[in-house]
Order: C-alpha cells, then sequence, then structure tokens
C-alpha cells in the first residue's frame, strides 16, 4: 500500500472512532463533548469543501464526498450550537 493510501486509511478509521465515541459519549458527557462535536463538524465541512477544489483527497472520507459532507456537517453544527444543544450538554447529572 502506497503512503498516501495508509495515511487516508488513518484518517478513515481515526475519524469513524471519534464519531463512536462522541456517539457514545452525549449521553453522559459535559460540554467538552459538545465542543469536539462543533470542532469534528468544520473541520468535516473544511475537507469536504477541500475536496470540491482538488477533486479528490480527504473529503471523500468523510460520508461520501464534496455534497454530502458539507450537508451532514452543517447538520451537525447546526443543532450543536442551539441554546437546546447547550441546555441538553450542561444539564445536571
Amino acid at each position: 500500500m502506497d503512503p498516501r493510501g495508509q495515511g487516508a486509511a488513518s484518517v478513515l478509521l481515526d475519524s469513524g472512532a471519534l464519531s463512536i465515541i462522541l456517539g457514545t459519549k452525549f449521553a453522559t458527557g459535559g460540554g467538552g463533548v459538545r465542543v469536539t462535536t462543533i470542532v469534528y463538524a468544520s473541520l468535516m465541512m473544511l475537507t469536504c469543501l477541500g475536496s470540491l477544489r482538488l477533486g479528490d483527497g480527504l473529503g471523500l472520507i468523510f460520508t461520501g464526498g464534496p455534497v454530502i459532507g458539507p450537508a451532514c456537517g452543517g447538520i451537525i453544527l447546526a443543532l450543536m450550537v442551539t441554546a437546546q444543544a447547550g441546555a441538553w450538554f450542561n444539564r445536571p447529572r
């Protein structure tokens, strides 16, 4: 396997692991989970939009490429910056 393929596979596995970890922490996590999700969604959108310019690259790793990826990232980002999301993650446990 060439080095670029190994790097792409590593990013794919890392982003998948981060997605799973963030998803499982939503019920018990605090503000850190929310902030990490906001950063993750922003990076997802940027890499997918970058793949529009390049025609390939890491944007294809995140949820299907340059069209679906920014849409999913934008939805996640929009949901995480609402007041209801802030109240959810700051609720007493």
